[in-house]
């Protein structure tokens, strides 16, 4: 017994689809080996020490200016009640592996010296009640947690929203009682373009890099 395969050629609109599809394929490649690129260098990036923080990230630190310090000391004194004295703030952009694929954001290390104890429970709904008021934002995941950092406490909050783009971001607060030193470092990372090829990457990404994050000035002894 013989047979014959026929075969239809392809209408408009499915050759159209294929096209498509063959476009949508080369793009999230050509994203994915971008990022491969990046998560390489990452890994073997030097970690810098800023404001007694260590952390794994290969963009150079820059010092924000007094006055845009001054302006972040007040808010955290008079919105979180973090009763802050000063503030010195480092802030680093993105790769630029990453920021070739659409992407924007970076990290940002703050260290406040306290003139007062504080409740780091309190200080951190009041960060999230800030972006709760957000116009036109969408929040998909909103988590605040215990962490500990070189045996120092602390609370991690981790948001996903989205409002015409996707953000990802990952806020880790750790508290210095001796010393009444208050470290607030922020991951973030926003998307507008490509964001649904990548969700899984960009998703992970701010806890990674502050998954590195480290106290090293004044380190207790580990128990």
């Amino acid at each position: 017994m013989s047979g014959a395969i026929c075969c239809q050629p392809l209408g408009k609109n499915e050759r159209k689809s294929v096209r498509n599809s063959g476009v949508l394929s080369c793009t999230r490649l050509g994203l994915v080996l971008v990022l491969s690129v990046f998560a390489i260098s990452r890994a073997m990036a030097d970690p810098q020490i800023i404001a007694g923080i260590e952390i794994d990230y290969p963009v150079a630190f820059e010092r924000l200016k007094p006055g845009a310090e001054e302006a972040i000391q007040q808010r955290a004194s008079a919105r979180w009640r973090a009763p802050a004295s000063s503030a010195e703030v480092h802030s680093a952009s993105l790769p630029p592996g990453m920021r070739l694929t659409g992407a924007s954001g970076g990290v940002t290390i703050a260290k406040y010296k306290l003139s007062a104890d504080l409740d780091l429970d309190v200080v951190a709904h009041r960060m999230m009640a800030d972006v709760l008021t957000e116009p036109g934002v969408k929040i998909v995941k909103r988590l605040i947690s215990v962490a500990w950092v070189t045996s120092y406490e602390g609370r991690r909050l981790s948001l996903e929203w989205e409002g015409g783009w996707n953000l990802y971001s990952e806020e880790l607060l750790i508290y210095d009682p001796g010393n009444n030193n208050l470290w607030h470092i922020l991951v973030a990372l926003k998307r507008r373009l490509f964001a649904r090829l990548v969700v899984e990457h960009d998703r992970s990404y701010p806890k990674s890099i502050s998954d590195t994050v480290r106290v090293i000035e004044n380190p207790k002894t580990p128990l």
